[in-house]
């Protein structure tokens, strides 16, 4: 398992290599896909924070508000450089982030929050509460 922002450090700066830099509220996004993709493949963690339920979605809240600054412009000029990811997680990271990076923000929020199913917490509208572990495996069951 991972730190958000260790994972946040890879795939921003993925992005911006792949020319395709990304906002805040993306990452925040992308980083849930990741953290479900992980669940439902592999029945772990990748992310060792927890995700609260925020107005667009789920979010690692210390590091929303890290990134903050940069308002809705894509986050540039970030280098990796807390600590290695495991070979194998990065294919699975590489893979999520190839796939969610290049939606507009708007299909990539009704993708990680569907107006019909999906995420039952923000269905609930229980905004900057925790989202438990056992609710983002419901969400591919």
């Amino acid at each position: 398992m991972y730190l958000a922002k260790q994972i946040a450090q890879y795939v921003l700066e993925k992005c911006e290599n792949d020319k395709n830099p990304i906002t805040n509220v993306q990452l925040q996004q992308i980083l849930y896909c990741i953290q479900r993709a992980f669940l439902k493949e592999r029945n772990n963690r990748c992310i060792a924070d927890d995700f609260e339920v925020f107005a667009f979605g789920p979010c690692v809240p210390n590091l929303y508000y890290y990134y903050a600054g940069f308002g809705a412009m894509p986050i540039t000029n970030i280098t990796f450089r807390d600590g290695t990811i495991e070979v194998d997680d990065r294919l699975l990271i590489d893979r999520i982030v190839a796939e969610k990076s290049i939606l507009e923000p708007w299909c990539l929020a009704s993708d990680v929050c569907p107006t019909v199913g999906g995420l039952r917490t923000v269905m609930d509208g229980r905004k900057n509460k925790v989202i438990p572990f056992e609710e983002i495996k419901k969400e591919f069951s």
